[in-house]
C-alpha cells in the first residue's frame, strides 16, 4: 500500500501551498497513482511525486506534465507557476544591480567586452590569418549568428589601428562623419573628396596611421554591410562608396585592409555587385552555428567571469533549447541576461530561466512588459516607433532601420519616455542622435510586432517611401521638383488621412507643401478655362453638376469599398507568399481568395505563382534547417527530419527528379534523429521525444506510438539489424535501449552513462555489439548485446594522438561500421578521421589517420561494399577515403556544396547514391556509381551558370535550355510537375544565347558567343545528332529566327550583320543576304510569316525593319528610334501589326507597323524600374511577356491599338530573368534566369484556379476566411 503523503501548511509560504494545489488537481482528477501518472506524463514517479512533496518549486516542464497528466488547464497552470516564481522573487529583476552584466542581451560584444566573449577563439583567428593575405574580406552569417560580435570583440582587441562603421541611408556620409571625427577635420569637405575620388579613402586611412610603425595596416569594418541594400535607397551612393572600399583596398602602395560583416541572405546580392564579385570568391569567412563545447562556454565563461555560477541543469537546458536553431545567440544571451537579475545569491538558476520565459518566450516577455507598463496612447506611440525602426524585406526576412532622432515626432513628451522604457529594457539602442532596434530577433520574436508588420504591410511601405522622399526634399533644400505629384500624392494623401497621428512634422510639412503645389498647378489650369458663363448656360451647368455629383458621391463610396477590398485582397496575398514554405495548400487557397476578391496585377500574379515549376532545383526543405536523412531499406524514399518539427518523405526512386510525398506533424520541437527500421515500414524520429510513424504507405503515414522516454531530449536514433531494438542517445550522455517489437507499448531493457556527451553510436551488423562514441576516459566503448538487458562492455578505443589528453579532449564524433563489422570509423577532435580494423576484435589494429577535414567531423558512413568512407563535418565537407588497401587508406574527392554544416550523410542502399542533409536547409544526392568521381546528381539535370533562353517545341511536350555553363539541355515535361532531363547537348564552345525550334519541329538551332550557330535534328529524341553548323558571323550570335516555313533561319550577332541562310539541307546550309547595322550589334531579330518583316533590335538604339523577299534578297522599310539606352529584344505579333521591344532604358515599348514604313511609338511602359530583357507575344497576340532585371516576368494585355495594361507580375525567381517565352497553346510560359532555373507558369489565371481548385481542401473553412478576410462576406472559390 503507498505510503501517504505528508501534510501541507498552505501559510508556509508560496511553494507549499503550490504543492497543495497540485494535490487538489489530482484529487480532482479521481487520485490516480503516481504510477499511473508517470505513464501519462512521461516523468518519473519520483519526480512527479517531488513536485507534489512541498520541499521545493518544481520545474515548469514537470508542472506541465503533472498539468496534463490529470487533465488540468496547461495555460492556467502556467500563469500560476509564474506567480509563484515571482511571489518567491518579489523584488523581480535587479535592475538596480551595480554589478556589470556578464551578458549583453540583444546587443552586440563590443571591444571592450573582450574579456566576456568567448565560443568564437578558432573563428578570430581563421578570420585574422585570412586578413594576412587578403585585403577585402566578407563575414558572412544568417542574423542572429554573432557576426558582429565576432568583428567588434573578437577581431578589433586583436587588430591595431581600425575604424567601425555602418553604411546606414548615406554610406558614404557615415564613412566621412567616422573619418572625420578621427582626422579632426569638417565632415563635409571629406564626402566631397570620397565623392569626386574613391582613392582619397585610401588616404585618409594612411593618414590616421601617422605616429604608428611602418609595417602597421589600418583595419576599416563595415558592419552590418546588408544596409547598403536595405537602407540606401540611391544607387550612385552605393555604388561610390563601393567604389571607395575597392579603391582604398587595391592601391598597392595602400595600407589599408577591409572587412564586412553580412547577413547571409544579402549575400547574393553582394556577388552581383561588380565591385564585389571578384574579390570575394576566395575571401569570405562563414560564420556558422556553435558546438555544443562552444555553446557552453558562451553560457558559463562570462557568469564565471563575474564571480557568478550556472546551474547544471540549466546548462544543459540551455544547450538544448539552442542545439541546431539558427539566429538562437541573440535569443540566448537576452535569456542569460534576464535570468542574471533574476539570480538567487550568484547562481543562475533553472527556475530563473524558466520564469523568463526560456530562450523561445524571453524577449517576446521582455517587450511584452514594456508595453503592459505603458498608457494606451503610449502603447499607440511605442507602435508607431518600433514600425518607423523595421525596414521591409523584399524577397528577405524584415531587417532593423537605423533612424535619426528628428524623424519622431519630438513634440510629444511621452516619445522621450517609451523610448528609455525600450531602451532600458535593451530593446533599442541609442546612439548620439541614432536610434535602432538592438538586434532583429527582438522582429522575429516578438509575436505583436510580427502581427503589427503584416497587418497593413502595403501602407507601411506608402510610409516608407514617403519618409524617404520627405528626407530627399530636405536635403535638395525642399526643392519643388521633389515634390509629389499625380497618383503617388493621391495614394499619400489617402494614408496619411488614415494615419494622420503616425507621420512625422518633416512628412507632415512635404505632404502639406505637396498638396499646396498641387492646388497651385490645379488653379493654373483652371485660368484656362472660360471665366464668364452665360446666365442660361451657368444654370444648365448648376443643375447637371447637382446631378453629377449626386452620382459623383455614389462612385465615391464604392471606389472607397473597392479600394478596401484591393488593399485586404493584396495584404492576403503578401501572406499567401510568406506562407509557400511552411504550408503550400493554404498558401494556395489564399492566393486564389485574393484573386477571386480583387483581380489585379499582384493577385493574379500571385495566383499564376502557385503552380510555378521549378526546374533544375536542388531537394529543398523551404525555411527549414535540416536535422538528419535516412534512406528507406529499399531506397525508393528518403525521409528527413527538420528544425521547424516536421519530418519529410521524398520519393528518390528516379534520383535525378525526386519530389516530396508527404510531411509529417506531431513532433513540438526541432526533429534531429532519424531511424528507420530494417525491415522497413516503420521510421523512429527524435526531438524532445520519441515518435514512431507507419510509412509502409508513404502517402498515407500516420504515428502509431511514442516512447515514454523521460530522459533530456534526444540527439541519436538506431535500430538494430532485428528492428526489434532501437537505442536511443539524450544530450546529457544517457543512452538507453528499448524493446520496440510493438512500438506502441516499447520497453526500457538497458540504460548506460559511462559518457559525458553522446556524439554516435551505431550497431554491428550481426547486432551482437554495440557502439557509443561520445566524450569521456574511454570514448568509443564497445558492448556485447546478445542479451539487452545486460548489456557487457567488450572493450574501448583511445581516438586522441595522446593518451595524457584532458578528458574533453578525449572525445570521439560519429560511429560507422562498415557491412560485415570488420572496420569501425569515428571522428577526432584534431579533426581526423580515425578507423580501426576488428577483425580480430581482441586486437583493434588503428588505420594510418585520415587528414582533411578543417573542422569536427559530424557523421559518417560506409558505403554497402565497405571499402568506401564518407564523412561530413562543421567545415561544411564531405570527404571520401578509399578503404580497399587497409595499410594505405587514400583521400578522395572532396564534395563541397554545401553552404552550412553538413548533419548527415547516408548510402543508399545499392551504393549508388549518397544522400546528405545540411544546416543550409537541402538534402542534396550525389551519384556514386563511380566512387573516384562522385557527382552532385542536380548537377546532371540542372544547368550550373545562368539561363539564358528557354522555349518549348510546336507540337511536343519538350523544353529546350540554354545557358552559360556551354549546353543546351532538353526535357520531357509531359509531367509538368516532375520533369525529366532527356538530352544534354554539349560542344558548344561559349555561353548559349538563344535556342528555337523550327515550326515543324524538326530542328533546334542554338546560337553562341563563338559566333557559331548549330542545327540539332530532334526528331527523335533518342538520336538527337548535329546536323550542321552555320559560321560566317565574326563575332557572338545574340538571336535567330526561322522563315518561311522553316527553310531560312535569320541570325543576328554582335559584329553588326544579320544574316540569311537556305537550310532546306541542314547539313549544308547556304549563306544569302547580308543586312546591315551602320556600326552597333544586333541584340536580337524577330520575323512575321504573314507579313513577311523582319525586326532587329540595335545597340545603336533603334528597331529596324526589313521585308524578306528570300534569303537572298531583302528590302529596308524603316528605322524606328526612340529607346534612351540599349535594346535587348524585339517580337512581332502574330497579325505582323505590332512590334515590341525592351532594353536597358527599363522600358518594354509598343511600336504600330501596320504602315512598316512609318512605325509609331503606341507606348513605353517602365514597370520593371530596371532593365528590361526579353519581350514575347502569346499566340493569339493578345497578351504579351516581359522579363527584367527585377526579377520578375510580367504579363500585360494588348489591346488592338496596341495599348498595355499590366495584368499579372511573377516573381519567383532570385535574380535577373533573360527570357520568357509561351507555349504553343499560349497556357503556359516559360522563364530562365541568371539564378540558373528555369520555371514553368500557368499563363490563364483560370487554368491556375483550376488547380488550385483540385486539392483536396481547396475551400477555405469558415474560421480560415474571418482569419484572412474579417468583415468580408465569405464566398465560395471554386463553384
Amino acid at each position: 500500500m503507498p505510503r501517504p503523503e505528508r501534510p501541507l501548511d498552505p501559510a508556509a509560504g508560496p511553494v507549499q501551498r503550490f504543492a497543495g494545489e497540485l494535490r487538489v488537481l489530482r484529487q480532482q482528477a479521481g487520485n490516480p497513482s503516481y504510477r499511473e501518472l508517470a505513464r501519462r506524463a512521461h516523468f518519473s514517479m519520483a519526480t512527479l511525486a517531488q513536485a507534489a512533496r512541498g520541499d521545493r518549486l518544481p520545474s515548469l516542464a514537470v508542472t506541465l506534465a503533472y498539468v496534463r497528466a490529470c487533465g488540468g488547464a496547461e495555460a492556467d497552470w502556467e500563469q500560476r507557476w509564474r506567480d509563484t516564481v515571482a511571489e518567491l522573487e518579489p523584488a523581480g529583476p535587479r535592475e538596480a544591480d551595480a554589478d556589470q552584466p556578464p551578458y549583453p542581451g540583444l546587443a552586440a560584444f563590443q571591444a571592450e567586452d573582450a574579456d566576456r566573449f568567448f565560443g568564437r577563439a578558432d573563428l578570430v583567428r581563421k578570420l585574422l590569418d585570412l586578413l594576412t593575405t587578403r585585403r577585402f574580406v566578407a563575414v558572412v552569417g544568417a542574423s542572429g549568428s554573432g557576426k558582429s560580435s565576432v568583428l567588434r570583440a573578437g577581431v578589433l582587441p586583436k587588430a591595431g589601428p581600425a575604424l567601425v562603421i555602418t553604411p546606414g541611408a548615406r554610406p558614404l556620409e557615415e564613412c566621412a562623419v567616422a573619418l572625420a571625427a578621427r582626422l579632426r577635420t569638417p565632415a563635409g569637405g571629406l564626402v566631397a573628396d570620397l565623392r569626386e575620388q574613391p582613392r582619397n579613402l585610401g588616404l585618409a586611412l594612411r593618414q590616421l596611421l601617422e605616429g604608428e610603425p611602418a609595417e602597421a595596416e589600418f583595419l576599416l569594418v563595415v558592419d552590418q554591410f546588408e544596409e547598403l541594400f536595405t537602407l540606401c535607397a540611391d544607387p550612385a551612393e552605393r555604388s561610390a562608396f563601393l567604389a571607395a572600399l575597392r579603391a582604398a583596398t587595391d592601391d598597392d602602395s595602400g595600407r589599408a585592409r577591409v572587412v564586412i560583416g553580412v547577413r547571409s541572405d544579402f549575400y547574393t546580392h553582394c556577388l552581383q555587385r561588380p565591385e564585389l564579385a571578384g574579390i570575394l570568391q576566395d575571401a569570405q569567412i562563414v560564420v556558422g552555428r556553435l558546438g555544443t563545447d562552444e555553446l557552453r562556454a558562451v553560457i558559463v565563461e562570462p557568469a564565471v567571469r563575474a564571480g557568478c555560477t550556472v546551474e547544471t541543469a540549466l546548462v544543459t537546458r540551455l544547450v538544448a533549447d539552442a542545439a541546431g536553431r539558427p539566429g538562437v545567440l541573440p535569443l540566448v544571451s537576452h535569456a542569460l541576461l534576464e535570468t542574471w537579475r533574476r539570480r538567487r545569491g550568484t547562481t543562475l538558476t533553472l527556475a530563473g530561466y524558466d520564469a523568463v520565459g526560456g530562450i523561445e518566450h524571453a524577449v517576446a516577455r521582455t517587450a511584452e512588459e514594456v508595453h503592459s507598463g505603458l498608457t494606451e496612447d503610449q502603447r499607440a506611440l511605442l507602435r508607431r516607433i518600433l514600425l518607423r525602426l523595421t525596414a521591409l524585406g523584399e524577397g528577405t526576412e524584415d531587417t532593423k532601420r537605423r533612424i535619426h532622432r528628428g524623424e519622431l515626432d519630438t513634440a510629444d513628451p511621452d516619445t522621450a519616455l517609451v523610448l528609455d522604457r525600450l531602451t532600458a529594457a535593451r530593446l533599442l539602442t541609442r546612439d548620439g542622435d541614432t536610434v535602432e532596434i538592438t538586434h532583429e530577433a527582438l522582429i522575429r520574436s516578438w509575436p505583436r510586432l510580427r502581427g503589427w508588420l503584416t497587418e497593413d504591410r502595403e501602407g507601411l511601405r506608402v510610409h516608407r517611401q514617403l519618409t524617404e522622399a520627405a528626407a530627399g526634399w530636405e536635403t535638395d533644400h525642399r526643392d519643388p521638383g521633389a515634390l509629389y505629384r499625380g497618383s503617388r500624392l493621391a495614394v499619400a494623401k489617402d494614408w496619411a488621412t488614415r494615419n494622420d497621428a503616425t507621420l512625422s512634422a518633416g512628412e507632415r510639412r512635404f505632404l502639406t507643401d505637396s498638396l499646396a503645389e498641387q492646388a497651385r498647378q490645379d488653379q493654373t489650369d483652371r485660368r484656362r478655362t472660360r471665366r464668364l458663363w452665360q446666365a442660361v448656360a451657368l444654370l444648365t451647368v448648376m443643375l447637371v453638376l447637382s446631378v453629377v455629383a449626386t452620382g459623383f458621391a455614389v462612385d465615391s463610396q464604392r471606389m472607397a469599398d473597392e479600394e478596401r477590398t484591393t488593399t485586404l485582397a493584396q495584404q492576403v496575398s503578401d501572406r499567401a507568399i510568406s506562407l509557400r514554405g511552411t504550408n503550400p495548400a493554404l498558401a494556395a487557397r489564399l492566393s486564389l481568395a485574393a484573386y477571386r476578391l480583387a483581380p489585379i496585377p499582384e493577385t493574379r500574379g500571385n495566383l499564376l505563382s502557385t503552380n510555378a515549376t521549378h526546374y533544375a532545383s536542388p531537394l529543398t526543405e523551404q525555411g527549414n534547417t535540416v536535422g538528419a536523412a535516412m534512406y528507406s531499406p529499399d531506397g525508393r524514399h528518403l525521409v528527413v527530419a527538420n528544425q521547424n518539427s516536421t519530418l519529410s518523405l521524398w520519393d528518390v526512386s528516379d534520383r535525378r527528379h525526386p519530389y516530396r510525398l508527404r510531411t509529417l506533424h506531431g513532433h513540438r520541437g526541432p526533429v534531429v534523429a532519424l531511424a528507420y527500421r530494417p525491415g522497413g515500414g516503420v521510421v523512429a524520429s527524435g526531438g524532445a521525444g520519441v515518435l514512431f510513424w507507419d510509412v509502409s504507405d508513404p502517402r498515407q503515414s500516420k504515428e502509431i506510438g511514442r516512447l515514454p522516454w523521460q530522459g533530456a531530449p534526444v540527439s541519436a536514433l538506431a535500430f538494430d539489424r532485428s528492428g526489434g531494438l532501437l537505442a536511443v542517445a539524450g544530450v546529457d550522455g544517457v543512452v538507453e535501449l528499448w524493446d520496440v517489437r510493438d512500438p506502441a507499448a516499447a520497453k526500457p531493457r538497458a540504460k548506460f552513462k559511462d559518457a559525458r556527451t553522446v556524439h554516435g553510436m551505431a550497431f554491428s551488423p550481426d547486432g551482437r555489439t554495440f557502439a557509443i562514441a561520445g566524450s569521456g576516459d574511454q570514448p568509443v566503448r564497445f558492448w556485447d548485446i546478445r542479451d539487452p538487458a545486460a548489456p557487457r562492455q567488450l572493450g574501448s578505443l583511445q581516438v586522441a594522438r595522446s593518451g595524457n589528453l584532458p578528458v574533453d579532449r578525449q572525445t570521439a564524433f560519429g560511429a560507422a561500421f562498415n557491412h560485415d563489422g570488420t572496420l569501425f570509423a569515428t571522428g577526432a577532435v584534431d579533426r581526423s578521421v580515425r578507423v580501426w580494423d576488428l577483425r580480430d576484435p581482441a586486437n583493434p589494429v588503428a588505420l594510418p589517420h585520415l587528414e582533411g577535414h578543417r573542422d569536427t567531423v559530424f557523421d559518417l558512413t560506409f558505403s554497402p561494399s565497405g571499402d568506401t568512407l564518407v564523412s561530413a563535418a562543421l567545415d561544411n565537407d564531405i570527404r571520401v577515403w578509399h578503404l580497399r588497401d587497409r595499410a594505405r587508406p587514400r583521400a578522395g574527392a572532396v564534395l563541397s556544396k554545401h553552404t552550412d554544416i553538413v548533419r548527415s550523410v547516408v548510402f543508399h542502399p545499392d551504393g549508388t547514391t549518397l544522400a546528405s542533409g545540411s544546416l543550409d536547409q537541402s538534402v542534396r544526392l550525389w551519384d556514386f556509381a563511380n566512387p573516384e568521381r562522385p557527382v552532385e546528381l542536380p548537377e546532371l539535370s540542372a544547368h550550373s551558370g545562368p539561363v539564358r533562353t528557354a522555349v518549348l517545341h510546336p507540337n511536343q511536350k519538350l523544353l529546350a535550355t540554354g545557358s552559360a555553363d556551354r549546353t543546351v539541355r532538353l526535357w520531357d515535361v509531359r509531367d509538368q510537375r516532375h520533369p525529366k532531363l532527356v538530352k544534354v547537348l554539349p560542344g558548344h564552345d561559349d555561353v548559349v544565347y538563344d535556342v528555337r525550334f523550327s515550326p515543324d519541329g524538326s530542328l533546334l538551332a542554338t546560337a553562341t558567343l563563338d559566333g557559331k550557330v548549330r542545327l540539332w535534328s530532334v526528331t527523335d529524341l533518342a538520336e538527337v545528332t548535329l546536323r550542321g553548323t552555320l559560321e560566317g558571323h565574326e563575332d557572338g550570335v545574340l538571336s535567330v529566327a526561322f522563315a518561311e516555313g522553316g527553310a531560312t533561319l535569320i541570325t543576328g550577332s554582335i559584329d553588326s550583320t544579320v544574316l540569311m541562310w537556305d537550310i532546306r539541307d541542314p547539313a549544308n546550309p547556304r549563306r544569302g543576304a547580308q543586312l546591315t547595322s551602320p556600326t552597333d550589334a544586333i541584340m536580337a531579330v524577330s520575323y512575321n510569316e504573314k507579313t513577311r518583316i523582319l525586326a532587329a533590335a540595335a545597340a545603336d538604339r533603334s528597331v529596324r525593319l526589313w521585308r524578306i523577299e528570300d534569303y537572298q534578297r531583302a528590302t529596308a522599310l524603316a528605322t524606328a528610334g526612340g529607346h534612351q539606352d540599349l535594346p535587348y529584344s524585339v517580337a512581332i505579333n502574330p497579325e505582323g501589326t505590332l512590334v515590341a521591344s525592351t532594353g536597358a532604358d527599363h522600358s518594354v515599348r509598343m511600336w504600330d507597323i501596320r504602315n512598316p514604313a512609318d512605325p509609331k511609338l503606341v507606348e513605353a511602359k517602365t514597370e520593371h524600374g530596371n532593365t528590361t530583357y526579353s519581350v514575347a507575344f502569346s499566340p493569339d497576340g493578345r497578351t504579351l511577356a516581359s522579363t527584367g532585371a527585377d526579377q520578375t516576368l510580367r504579363l500585360w494585355e494588348v489591346s488592338a491599338e496596341g495599348r498595355l495594361t499590366e495584368s499579372a507580375v511573377l516573381a519567383l525567381h532570385k535574380d535577373r530573368v533573360y527570357s520568357g517565352q509561351f507555349s504553343p497553346d499560349g497556357k503556359t510560359v516559360v522563364s530562365g534566369g541568371h539564378d540558373g532555373v528555369v520555371l514553368l507558369w500557368d499563363a490563364d489565371p483560370e487554368q491556375a484556379a483550376a488547380a488550385v481548385c483540385g486539392l483536396p481542401e481547396a475551400e477555405l473553412t469558415e474560421q480560415e476566411w474571418d482569419q484572412y478576410f474579417p468583415g468580408v462576406p465569405q464566398r465560395s472559390q471554386c463553384t
